[in-house]
């Protein structure tokens, strides 16, 4: 859902679309901007969404690299290998993390002076503020972190936060452009309050993982096809790994921790704010336990372990460097044990031919655009459903996506949007979360009666997890679909519809004949019981 809403967000924001008011976006402007002024360039597509996201990657490993070279060059060659080691199997979206993380880590290189004695210039000062400001412009989570790291690095004398200020105050012109663009409403809901008061209750997990059991939907998901596929190779069952890498990292990060406290006493300056920083990115851990949180924070930590190492190392006596990188390498060899289907899976399945990259029938095209899918039944089921869309409206038509069940808005498929380019999306939440689109106040009743189309998707309608999603929304938007639109077909587990003139109320009962059931209630079929265009 992400890498699709984020193709469908930069798109829109290049053709003159504002960000928060156009549509629902939780991260910060960056995260969009940046991708947009590529596709303003050389027009959108994912492959060019891709390349951003590499350049993301490759500034953080950069950083990550200058970083720890002033302490140890072989601790920081080693540490990039563990770093890309565990983020590339990733994929190559652009995360918004990693885009803020680079600009983080950059900031960091930049406070310190290239050599202990000197003095930082002026110049590498306001540098560093404006790469803290642009690393807060993709994630205004990472204040905290970044502000403690930023204030144990600054010069000590006053004077010389002139420029790092100045600095800072150019890089916050991405957010003065989204408040002048899109309202100083809009910006604060969507970037502040949202993001801390009302979706965090329907997304954290439980903390700790269990290793029994998983509480992230599609763990469990992945877990079953294991089953189904019979991956074997795999080792212990998912939710086993989860928890076993989430315990590796918890010993990453008490080393960090405690080099935080050795570095301290001995004046070590750039390697307490470094530390400090990283350790202090447990906050997203925290906030959702699950596979894509544990790998964007892990890169950091296992790549900050060698320097880690070494540095405690002198103090218990361990001079040797080799024996250093031993235990580093160690360390990730265990973890790959430990858990390697979220270690190695994307290489061996890249290898084999069984990953979506690697399958040509996985891609469905539409209008000259093209997505990735899991497996060729559900690119089937999508160019199916696209087609009757395609066939039930026009350039100009209004087109919602959403769950079946609108009372629950877990999740979606952002990528249709990106498909109909001809078609005007007919919601602000393009991107749907729970405690967001959902609630009475949301204008999403209103927003599905001005659609023209409607592409309803039974997909996730067993999406479950133990926290707020599971509490069902307004019902208003179900009465809408049921009582203005009709069911044009279904294919797979996607359902469309097309507006009637007519309105129509449900009888009590489901088994009525020319009926489909979707959310609790029976929608009428185009063609039955008085349904016209």
């Amino acid at each position: 859902m992400e890498e699709s809403s984020l193709v469908q967000y930069a798109t829109m924001t290049a053709n003159g679309a504002a960000p928060t008011k156009a549509y629902w976006t939780e991260y910060g402007p960056l995260n969009v901007y940046v991708p947009a002024a590529a596709f303003a360039i050389f027009g959108p597509s994912v492959t060019l969404e891709r390349v951003v996201g590499l350049a993301y990657r490759l500034v953080l490993m950069v950083a990550l690299y200058l970083l720890i070279r002033r302490h140890s060059k072989r601790a920081a060659w080693l540490g990039v290998a563990l770093a890309w080691w565990l983020l590339a199997p990733w994929g190559a979206m652009a995360y918004s993390w990693l885009g803020g993380l680079a600009c983080a880590l950059a900031a960091l290189y930049l406070y310190s002076p290239r050599e202990p004695e000197q003095v930082s210039s002026n110049r590498r000062l306001a540098a560093a503020g404006l790469m803290t400001a642009l690393a807060l412009g993709f994630r205004p989570d990472l204040v905290l972190a970044l502000g403690v790291g930023a204030l144990l690095t600054l010069p000590a004398q006053r004077r010389q936060w002139k420029p790092v200020v100045a600095g800072f105050g150019v890089g916050l012109i991405p957010y003065l452009v989204l408040v002048v663009t899109a309202g100083p409403s809009n910006a604060l809901r969507n970037v502040v309050i949202d993001p801390l008061f009302n979706l965090r209750s329907g997304r954290v997990l439980p903390f700790p993982p269990s290793a029994r059991s998983s509480s992230e939907f599609f763990t469990r998901v992945q877990q079953l096809i294991n089953a189904y596929t019979n991956h074997n190779w795999y080792g212990a069952p998912l939710p086993m790994q989860v928890a076993e890498l989430f315990w590796l990292l918890m010993v990453v990060g008490a080393v960090l921790t405690a080099t935080v406290v050795v570095a301290r006493r001995n004046g070590n300056r750039a390697l307490v704010a470094l530390s400090a920083f990283s350790a202090l990115l447990f906050t997203n851990i925290y906030q959702r336990t699950d596979i894509s949180h544990l790998r964007l924070v892990g890169t950091v930590w296992v790549g900050l372990l060698p320097l880690a190492l070494a540095y405690m190392g002198k103090r218990w006596f361990v001079r040797s460097e080799r024996v250093v990188a031993a235990g580093a390498m160690s360390f990730m060899l265990v973890a790959t044990l430990a858990a390697p289907q979220i270690v190695t899976a994307g290489f061996v399945e890249l290898v084999g031919g069984r990953s979506s990259f690697a399958a040509p029938r996985n891609v469905v095209v539409n209008n000259g655009r093209s997505v990735q899918t899991q497996d060729r039944y559900e690119a089937a089921y999508m160019t199916a459903a696209l087609w009757l869309v395609d066939h039930n409206s026009r350039p100009g038509d209004r087109f919602f996506e959403g769950p079946s069940d609108l009372r629950f808005t877990n999740y979606n498929e952002p990528s249709f949007y990106w498909l109909e380019p001809h078609l005007t999306p007919a919601t602000y939440y393009l991107e749907m979360n729970p405690g967001i689109a959902n609630t009475s106040s949301s204008g999403l009743a209103k927003q599905v009666a001005s659609a023209d189309v409607l592409l309803l998707s039974r997909r996730y309608e067993q999406f479950s997890e133990p926290n707020t999603s599971t509490q069902p929304g307004s019902p208003d938007p179900n009465v809408e679909v049921v009582q203005h639109f009709c069911v044009v077909a279904e294919r797979g587990w996607y359902v469309v519809l097309r507006h009637t003139t007519s309105t129509f109320v449900a009888p009590t009962s489901l088994r009525t004949k020319g009926l489909v059931r979707l959310g609790g209630h029976g929608v009428r079929r185009c063609g039955t019981l008085g349904a016209t265009n």
